[in-house]
C-alpha cells in the first residue's frame, strides 16, 4: 500500500502512508468478493502548524465488491490504523462507490468517502467526509 493525501478539513497538509498486509478472500464468486487483511504501515504526517511526524501503525482492513446484472457494481473498503506509538489514537478511512453502465463504455459513478482521526492536533476536525458524482469512459 502506498498512499498520498491531503485533507483541508482536518488541517492535514500531507500524509504519506507506506504499508504491507497479508489477507484472505473469504468470499470469491463471480458476483461477490470479500477480503480481510492485516499488517503494518509507516505514517508520515504534516499537520498545519505542527512538526512532521513518522509513526508506525497497525493496518486492519476489509474490501467488498458486489456485481449485479445490468452493469451495476458496488465497492466498499474500510481501513483501520491503530497507532503503535500513541496509545488510544486510531485513524480510519472508508471508501465506497456505486458504478452503473450507461451506454457502451460510459459509466455513472457515485463515490462516498469518510476519514476519521481519534486524536488530531488541537483545533482540527476528527471527521471528514464527501460525496462525488461523475461520468467516466473506459476503453
Amino acid at each position: 500500500m502506498l498512499q498520498f493525501e491531503t485533507d483541508e478539513q482536518q488541517g492535514l497538509e500531507g500524509r504519506t502512508l507506506l504499508g504491507g498486509a497479508l489477507g484472505k478472500r473469504i468470499v470469491n464468486s463471480r458476483r461477490t468478493r470479500l477480503q480481510l487483511f492485516g499488517g503494518l504501515a509507516l505514517n508520515r504526517e504534516d499537520f498545519e502548524g505542527e512538526p512532521k511526524t513518522d509513526t508506525p501503525e497497525g493496518l486492519l482492513g476489509a474490501a467488498y465488491r458486489l456485481r449485479l446484472a445490468g452493469g451495476i457494481e458496488f465497492d466498499a473498503s474500510l481501513f483501520v490504523f491503530p497507532n503503535l506509538e500513541t496509545s488510544g489514537r486510531v485513524r480510519s478511512q472508508f471508501d465506497s462507490s456505486l458504478s452503473i453502465d450507461l451506454i457502451a463504455d460510459f459509466d455513472f459513478k457515485l463515490t462516498f468517502y469518510e476519514r476519521y482521526d481519534s486524536d488530531p492536533p488541537f483545533g482540527n476536525e476528527t471527521h471528514d467526509y464527501g460525496l462525488t458524482l461523475g461520468l467516466s469512459w473506459s476503453n
